[in-house]
């Protein structure tokens, strides 16, 4: 697929979760042509559309060293910054929580510090909890859609996010989730950017 060039789609049966996933780090090398089917796999699937079992194809196959094609492949993309935040931009908006928002979208055990993943638990200071499943609905025939625009800012404002706001950094354990919640804020007009390393980094450093 020449990524620059195409439309690409994409999709998952885990409520758009991997999806968002490839749609930053997509975004984040500059290829900026990409949507996600909402409701994905179970949403095809269960309004009828045609569905195909044979294995992929591929019309010009080649074999790569996957440490040398990668180091071409990156040398060829340029990483856009304003998607992205480091350890030390979370510092930064931590001690200034007045003027920029973090938003944890892991769940409240988690947040709370119930759950211990990392060597240290909890979440980082002045961070608003958002988990990543509120972003989410159940439609018509019980798949999950994203909230509708109107929805995801009415929730955004009842957590305390400022529409406004121009300094919204997201973290959860690996930059699953965030990239997640990063993409429905994005429907909603926000601009927010996932924190590549998120907990991993920041509760092991």
């Amino acid at each position: 697929v020449a990524l620059g060039k195409h439309h690409i789609i994409v999709y998952d049966d885990i409520g758009s979760l991997q999806a968002s996933r490839f749609w930053w780090v997509a975004r984040r090398y500059g290829i900026e042509n990409v949507s996600i089917l909402d409701g994905g796999w179970q949403m095809w699937c269960s309004e009828g559309l045609s569905v195909e079992t044979n294995p992929p194809v591929y019309s010009n196959p080649k074999t790569y060293n996957s440490s040398s094609a990668n180091r071409k492949i990156l040398a060829a993309l340029k990483e856009n910054s304003k998607y992205v935040a480091t350890i030390e931009d979370v510092h930064d908006a931590s001690s200034d929580i007045k003027t920029k928002t973090i938003i944890d979208t892991r769940s409240y055990a988690e947040y709370v510090g119930e759950k211990q993943i990392n060597r240290t638990s909890g979440h980082v200071p002045g961070a608003i909890w958002l988990e990543w499943k509120s972003l989410l609905k159940p439609s018509s025939n019980g798949v999950s859609v994203f909230l509708s625009k109107e929805e995801i800012k009415a929730l955004a404002a009842e957590r305390g996010i400022d529409e406004g706001s121009k300094d919204i950094i997201i973290y959860c354990q690996r930059a699953i989730r965030a990239a997640h919640a990063a993409f429905a804020l994005e429907l909603a007009g926000f601009s927010p950017k996932v924190y590549e390393g998120s907990m991993k980094e920041y509760q092991n450093s």
